[in-house]
């Protein structure tokens, strides 16, 4: 969490331009992703009560998920998402294709890797 990649949610709005109209509306990707990690923990903790088992490895990655979900954002991103796309789409820089079947496997994050990652962040 202490990396300048997240840190920059701080600094993204998640309510887009609403906080123009609204001057008290002010809420960042930075407290929405604390939220949404905060929050899967709940639901994870509602599924295990209800009976359902829950892995220690399942809860960690699930909860990182959800604190990162937000990193690639840039700001307005939704409120201008639709413009962006039908501008590049209109000039040819963005064409949507299909995901490639084939990945290299070098670039693959090993769940060893990953769970070592996760594991050197403290979320609470």
């Amino acid at each position: 969490m202490s990396t300048h990649v997240f840190q920059r949610l701080r600094r993204v709005s998640q309510l887009g331009l609403t906080e123009y109209v609204f001057p008290s509306a002010g809420y960042s990707r930075f407290a929405h992703s604390l939220g949404v990690c905060h929050m899967t923990g709940r639901v994870l903790d509602a599924v295990a009560d209800a009976g359902e088992p829950v892995s220690d490895d399942d809860r960690l990655y699930l909860r990182l998920a959800g604190l990162l979900h937000d990193v690639g954002h840039y700001p307005y991103s939704h409120a201008t998402e639709h413009s962006v796309k039908e501008y590049f789409t209109k000039r040819e820089y963005l064409v949507e294709t299909p995901a490639p079947r084939d990945v290299d496997e070098s670039d693959r994050i090993t769940p060893t890797e990953l769970k070592a990652a996760a594991e050197s962040v403290t979320v609470h």
